[in-house]
């Protein structure tokens, strides 16, 4: 899916670029602060929220000249306008998933509806967790699934298997120490039309 992008310079030209949708607790949960600007906050992770997103390095890099005066400028993501908040650190990223752009997931909507599952979900290990801990804990409230959650689908290893795994440092680009991932059905979304607005 093709990506135009505005050069700093005033020439137009398309990048295909992969995007994923983050809550705003995902970058303070990695503990992975931008390195230009800021990640996406609260208040704009939710529906109606000001459209903003948050770019790699590599990005920054070879779509935008490293120009470091990026942040606040507006952009264009698959036809909508936004605004370019931060940049994140050389070489972050999460399951290695080569993700240039990070735009609020915004879910809102019924929070007990429990049949849908189309997220990665990243946590820290309480103090003295292990991860085996974690993975029995996680057996427990699968177990208990169809009783808090009647007539949805069920998580199961045949179909839709659900998996806490530790999310390593050199997944996240060697910037913080491991983490706990859970992971779930469909990862980033593919390539969005990313276009900067001068």
């Amino acid at each position: 899916m093709a990506h135009g992008v505005r050069q700093p310079v005033g020439n137009r030209r398309t990048v295909r670029v992969v995007a994923a949708i983050a809550t705003a607790e995902l970058f303070p949960t990695l503990g992975v602060p931008a390195e230009l600007g800021r990640a996406f906050v609260a208040e704009e992770d939710v529906p109606g929220g000001e459209p903003v997103a948050v770019i790699s390095h590599r990005l920054w890099r070879s779509a935008f000249g490293g120009d470091p005066s990026i942040v606040g400028r507006g952009i264009e993501l698959n036809g909508t306008l936004g605004t370019l908040v931060g940049v994140m650190p050389e070489g972050f990223d999460v399951e290695e998933a080569g993700v240039d752009v990070w735009t609020p997931a915004a879910i809102g909507g019924n929070p007990t509806n429990r049949g849908s599952h189309f997220l990665n979900l990243v946590g820290r290990l309480a103090p003295g967790v292990t991860l085996e801990q974690a993975r029995s804990e996680m057996e427990i409230l699968l177990g208990s699934w169809s009783d808090i959650a009647p007539n949805t689908h069920v998580p199961n290893d045949s179909t839709h298997a659900i998996v806490v795994k530790s999310l390593r440092e050199e997944v996240v680009g060697g910037v913080r120490p491991a983490l706990l991932i859970l992971l779930g059905a469909v990862g980033p979304r593919a390539a969005d039309r990313l276009r900067e607005r001068r």
